[in-house]
């Protein structure tokens, strides 16, 4: 199993504009673990993504990452996370016509392994049960 790495997203708070809500978004911005092999998390990605007030649509959020990130790996080996990487984010929010809301796709977990519904938290007695739902959206 890949060990997950915490991603800290800070703001660049000399870049935001003189705006409440812009300022309301940033302290939300907080952090997520990552168990992916690939570190998306370079210049240019969007880490976040905004959901509409229904929750059924999507679309690439206003937030951009606009530095490398800065990574602390850890000194013993034995540690569960891989490492934390920080990364400093520009508001910069796409305009309408090049950010369509699409729709949420749904998750199919009938198809997910043992080792994937154990990271989720699932007990391996409830294994047969979570399968057997109907896809859910994320």
């Amino acid at each position: 199993m890949t060990k997950p790495r915490i991603v800290v997203l800070i703001p660049n708070w000399n870049q935001l504009p003189d705006d409440y809500e812009v300022h309301q978004q940033a302290k939300g911005l907080g952090w997520y673990s990552s168990y992916t092999d690939e570190v998306p998390e370079i210049p240019g990605f969007r880490p976040v993504d905004e959901l509409s007030t229904d929750g059924k649509l999507k679309r690439q959020g206003p937030w951009i990452i606009s530095e490398t990130p800065q990574s602390y790996e850890p000194g013993a080996s034995d540690n569960y996370y891989e490492g934390v990487h920080t990364c400093i984010c520009d508001y910069q929010p796409l305009p309408e016509v090049e950010n369509p809301w699409m729709p949420v796709d749904g998750v199919d977990l009938s198809a997910l392994g043992d080792d994937q519904l154990t990271d989720m938290g699932v007990k391996p007695e409830q294994f047969d049960e979570v399968r057997n739902r109907e896809s859910v959206g994320v």
